[in-house]
């Protein structure tokens, strides 16, 4: 069993596609957007995407799962 089960942590992944997509695990609340800044509190703290054009195409607070697409800096 690894340490983040033990802690009962949920998975806390980021996997960035050619900059223009960005799928992140372990999201446990969207604090503000628009289409040059999302901002997040995940398990670990606080993530801060930059960018332009940014847009949430999926979030699911159940599964702690966010998906953004735009030009990802």
């Amino acid at each position: 069993m690894t340490d983040d089960k033990m802690n009962g942590l949920i998975p806390h992944n980021l996997i960035l596609e050619d900059r223009k997509k960005l799928s992140l695990s372990g999201i446990k609340e969207v604090g503000s957007f628009n289409e040059e800044t999302i901002t997040t509190t995940t398990e670990l703290g606080e993530l801060t995407v930059s960018g332009t054009e940014l847009h949430i195409t999926k979030l699911s607070l159940e599964t702690g799962d966010l998906m953004i697409e735009g030009r990802i800096s």
